[in-house]
Formats: structure tokens, C-alpha cells, sequence
């Protein structure tokens, strides 16, 4: 499963995109970044791939 949310810091929006494995309910991949941009998930399903 994927999801992306954000958060209001004092910089402006920071945005979480995370990866999570619903058979071992935990989270396999996550990227970090200050737009919620295609290559932000990208970054994301990339770092779950490979673990």
C-alpha cells in the first residue's frame, strides 16, 4: 500500500511519501521532500524494492 501525506513546518510543507508491506503491516519504503512530486513515490517504491 502507498500513501503520501504532509505536514506544516516552520519552512513550509514537507511532504512523506511512504511504502508499506500489508502482509508484515510495516513500512519497506518512505522519501522525504519539500514537493509532492512522480519521483518523490518513485524514491519511495525504489528504497521498498530493494529491501
Amino acid at each position: 500500500m502507498a500513501d503520501i501525506t504532509y505536514c506544516k513546518t516552520a519552512k513550509g510543507w514537507l511532504y512523506l511519501a511512504t511504502m508499506e508491506d500489508l502482509k508484515r503491516r510495516a513500512i519497506v519504503g518512505w522519501a522525504l521532500g519539500d514537493r509532492m512530486t512522480e519521483a518523490l513515490t518513485i524514491r519511495a517504491l525504489d528504497q521498498a524494492v530493494r529491501r
